[in-house]
């Protein structure tokens, strides 16, 4: 049997993979953390992106992110799909460099594994590895694979960022946020269970706050409206603070809508010292 409480997220400048296993005693801890992080790099080029507690809404609470001192390896080249499974379970993906080898898994990767993290041993214990290289013109798997993986990057905190043209109203709306210098990530991507739970336009992440502008005709549907509504208490439940502007807020004053913003995340900050 696996214990798996926690959502480990690796990632490179174009790829993202995962390690679906708790990391030992010794080293639950920001330290013990860092090492991993450390030693995955030196083997794979990956680095760890997260680490969070599995929550009911699939969300998760944080309990590791990747300092932003430390830059990402460009992996535009990067060909070779692997899967490690123990007792048919998948216990590590990623997407790696095509000098990566067989050997390189049975000689790094097998025992970086088994000194960091929990395994249940029984009299079957097995591993498996499923090796994916693309053949230009021959592998659509890969193809398929690796497009998936440039359009969805994680960003920590068990979510996914998806590139997308902003709308009239979020670029006027994103505008105003760089010219007051907020820090803020877009279209975020929140999975829960494996389906999309919700995606705000902008996540201001060290307070919490995700924002949503909302155009008239979609979210003056009734239903969509008491979905929303839905959507932010589970949001409130598990400490995020949504914020939702209506395009004609943000028309008719942006500057108004962003005061707003700042005053929340002022009294956030205030209140975690």
């Amino acid at each position: 049997m696996f214990a798996n409480n926690l959502k480990i997220i690796c990632e490179s400048l174009n790829f993202w993979g995962y390690i679906n296993l708790d990391p030992k005693q010794e080293y639950f801890n920001p330290q013990g953390f860092a090492a991993i992080d450390e030693s995955l790099f030196k083997i794979t080029g990956l680095r760890i992106n997260s680490i969070s507690l599995k929550e009911i809404t699939g969300l998760g609470k944080p309990l590791y992110e990747r300092p932003k001192e430390i830059s990402l390896s460009n992996d535009s080249d990067w060909k070779t799909a692997l899967k490690i499974k123990r007792n048919k379970r998948l216990i590590f993906f990623a997407c790696l460099d095509n000098n990566f080898s067989k050997k390189d898994v049975d000689n790094k990767l097998i025992p970086f594994i088994e000194k960091y993290f929990q395994l249940f041993y029984d009299s079957f214990d097995s591993y498996s590895i499923e090796w994916n290289t693309a053949e230009p013109g021959v592998d659509y798997t890969f193809k398929s694979l690796l497009k998936h993986h440039r359009n969805y990057r994680s960003c920590g905190n068990n979510c996914l960022t998806t590139e997308k043209y902003n709308t009239p109203i979020e670029s006027i709306f994103k505008d105003e946020l760089i010219k007051r210098k907020i820090e803020f990530e877009e279209q975020v991507v929140f999975p829960v269970r494996g389906k999309k739970f919700t995606k705000p336009d902008f996540v201001i992440r060290d307070c919490n706050i995700l924002i949503y502008c909302d155009g008239a005709t979609y979210h003056s549907n009734s239903e969509r409206i008491t979905m929303d509504k839905q959507q932010d208490r589970w949001l409130q439940i598990y400490g995020y603070y949504p914020f939702r502007y209506t395009g004609s807020e943000i028309l008719a004053n942006v500057k108004v809508c962003v005061d707003q913003l700042e005053a929340l995340i002022k009294r956030v900050k205030k209140s975690r010292k």
